[in-house]
């Protein structure tokens, strides 16, 4: 078989794995801002930026966990850039966005918190008065308004040379530095500074910024006119002419996957093959982007219907079928100790349970996968913070690797113990190919093969896996430390709490009695601010959550145990006292809010421990 033929065969599989993709849509009811999108970027953890007209949505593969406003004030003015919306990740794992509104930000990609750029320039040592930005690998470049390009990574700035024109865009192969100009000149820097002219200018410069794409040994430009569009080829570093051709439309992004060429317009998304002969139009909608991720799944932004992904071999990991669920219900507990846990821990909320293979006892409930030991302590709590598409967990199961496999009420989740008590959380869904049709998983109806296949029931059908196919995805990861890092220090002894007849616990000291000075657990301090009180409480049982006080107009709250309870106070702090309350009932106050709660039915006993976390205190139950 000889070369060209080989590259026709890829080039008619690459195109045929396209065509027979479902592309699934990711709008508004995923969770996206809104439906106008105007720039995408796979970023190198996994996840995706997305940019709407207001916002930058991050997506995680199977939902959105963040949306940051981009407020002007946290922007810079970038004159010289007359492009659309552009998404750029440097190595210190910030994002940059230039927008059509020549306005520049910067955002902090992990708290989602966005950066003043004029402190992140000057910290490079970039120049403050900047009219255009430029990124490419590990290349950053500013122009000023003198025509100075200054060139530099994340870190630093390394040399600073002359241009007689503003370049539109850059790229980079093999360490050199391209340079594209709106008259269709790529020129390239030599190391002593100077810059050499690779292409020369064409005989109709472009109306829209040039679009350079390097990939591989190929170079492509796109130059966009009133009415039409052209797409030149060139083989690098030689710069040798290829192919050119023709196209219609105004080009929004260029993409190369093997020798197959994926072109973005305002018509659609057009597959040409090696010489530029167009081969297929894959989507006739407006797009305002185009990208690939780590593994040429393509992405592609609407100008008014959210953002599209396809994946042909993503999309095969889970064979979806109809035919019957082969295996009976599993039992919710696996055994008496994990009922008796889930009695004490999660009350009438859980749905499966497992022995893991290092002796982990996993609590499936309807706020998260609870991990214990055989004691009852948690370890940790998984839950939609952690990664989970959706906080109900309906199944658990174990694969021959010993990792914890669940389902959600639409997705399936990885969990692999990486350190003692440290997991990692990986999840799957519709853009790996479980699409179920608004169907539900069943619960407790998961389980692994002789062969090691994974079988999930939903509502009319079984979703199939081998755990083995999954080893090496590029999906983002979650990483959770025991009570999902809130109580990730070490536990207090001394400050334990256990249930005691006598009226007294001996490992705690003392405790003052309700009316006390508040903020103090004998000599230790153990007030926690605000931000971490709605954290907490999600490791409270439902049914002992903080309710409103009405008789202090909703600023308190209170919640009693038999040797615990919790108060909210007006500084926005919350403050404990562990221990056995003595006599409650000749306290006003205490006898009154017990009734109340007892009224309401909640459990009377519950154990905890206070740990210590980043120099502050934090309770752990179980």
């Amino acid at each position: 078989m000889n070369h060209k033929f080989r590259k026709t065969l890829t080039v008619l599989f690459v195109l045929a794995c396209i065509a027979a993709s479902a592309s699934v849509r990711i709008g508004m009811r995923d969770g996206l801002a809104e439906s106008r999108t105007r720039a995408v970027l796979p970023l190198p953890d996994g996840r995706v930026a997305i940019a709407t007209t207001a916002t930058v949505d991050i997506f995680d593969g199977t939902r959105f966990t963040m949306s940051v406003e981009l407020p002007p004030v946290k922007s810079i003015n970038i004159e010289g850039y007359e492009g659309g919306r552009r998404l750029y990740i440097d190595k210190s794992n910030r994002l940059w966005l230039k927008n059509d509104r020549h306005q520049l930000y910067i955002l902090d990609i992990d708290s989602g918190v966005p950066l003043s750029p004029d402190s992140v320039m000057k910290s490079i040592g970039f120049p403050e008065n900047v009219c255009n930005v430029y990124l490419a690998g590990d290349t950053i470049a500013v122009i000023t308004p003198e025509n100075k390009l200054c060139i530099g990574t994340h870190m630093h700035c390394d040399t600073a040379i002359t241009v007689t024109d503003i370049p539109d865009d850059i790229a980079t192969h093999s360490g050199k530095l391209l340079l594209g100009f709106r008259s269709g000149r790529i020129c390239t820097i030599k190391p002593d500074g100077t810059i050499a002219s690779a292409v020369p200018p064409s005989a109709q410069p472009a109306k829209s910024p040039l679009i350079i794409n390097v990939s591989g040994n190929s170079l492509y430009i796109g130059s966009s006119h009133t009415d039409s569009s052209a797409i030149t080829a060139y083989s690098l570093p030689l710069f040798e002419q290829k192919y050119s051709f023709g196209t219609s439309g105004t080009i929004s992004g260029i993409s190369a996957v093997n020798d197959t060429l994926l072109v973005a317009s305002n018509r659609g998304l057009s597959a040409y093959s090696q010489g530029g002969s167009k081969t297929k139009t894959l989507l006739s909608e407006p797009l305002t982007a185009i990208a690939l991720d780590n593994q040429c799944g393509i992405w592609a932004t609407t100008s008014g219907n959210g953002a599209i992904f396809t994946d042909k071999h993503r999309e095969s990991l889970f064979k979806i079928d109809t035919t019957a669920y082969r295996n009976r219900t599993s039992p919710t507990f696996c055994s008496k100790l994990a009922q008796q846990l889930a009695d004490t821990i999660a009350p009438g909320i859980t749905n499966c349970s497992l022995y893991g293979s290092d002796g982990t006892i996993w609590l499936g409930t309807r706020k998260g996968l609870i991990a214990t030991d055989s004691t009852g302590r948690i370890i940790a709590v998984i839950d939609r913070t952690s990664g989970l598409s959706t906080d109900n967990v309906q199944s658990v199961c174990l694969d021959k690797n010993g990792s914890i496999w669940i389902t959600t009420a639409n997705g399936i989740s990885r969990i692999i113990t990486t350190a003692p008590r440290t997991f990692s959380v990986t999840s799957f869904g519709q853009l790996d190919g479980i699409l179920l049709d608004g169907r539900e998983f069943r619960q407790a109806r998961m389980y692994a093969d002789t062969s090691g296949i994974i079988h999930a029931a939903f509502s009319g059908g079984v979703c199939s896996f081998s755990p083995d196919s999954l080893l090496n995805t590029s999906r983002y990861t979650y990483t959770v430390t025991r009570l999902s890092g809130l109580a990730s220090g070490e536990m207090l002894p001394s400050a334990g709490v256990r249930a005691s007849r006598s009226g007294a616990s001996r490992l705690c000291p003392r405790i003052p009695p309700c009316g006390c000075r508040p903020g103090r657990l004998g000599r230790l301090p153990c007030l926690i601010p605000q931000g971490a009180f709605q954290q907490f409480r999600q490791f409270l049982p439902p049914l002992l959550r903080p309710a409103e006080n009405p008789r202090t107009g909703g600023r308190t709250q209170i919640v009693f145990f038999r040797h615990c309870f919790l108060q909210n106070l007006r500084q926005g702090r919350f403050s404990f006292f562990a221990g056995v309350l003595p006599k409650i009932e000749h306290r006003t106050p205490c006898r009154q809010e017990t009734s109340r709660f007892r009224r309401r039915g909640l459990p009377s006993a519950i154990a905890c421990q206070v740990v210590a976390h980043r120099g502050r205190l934090a309770l752990r139950f179980g």
